[in-house]
């Protein structure tokens, strides 16, 4: 083979063996590694969404709530 990553793929599958497709960790250990300023944003977004949700919930309970 003329492609050297080409090669090391097929020398690694002849030690290694084919991988098991339909176990989660083939996967897990193939997607992209997210650095930690891109957890924190994804963290932050997942968190103010939630405020967010919580807020409109409160504003609904309270525009529904009988008030005497």
């Amino acid at each position: 083979m003329k492609d050297s990553e080409l090669r090391e793929t097929y020398d690694r599958v002849l030690v290694e063996g084919l991988p098991n497709w339909r176990q989660p960790m083939f996967y897990y250990r193939r997607y992209k590694k997210l650095e930690l300023w891109q957890v924190a944003i994804i963290v932050m977004l997942i968190i103010s969404l939630g405020q967010y949700l919580a807020g409109w919930a409160a504003y609904w309970e309270r525009s529904l709530s009988i008030v005497s």
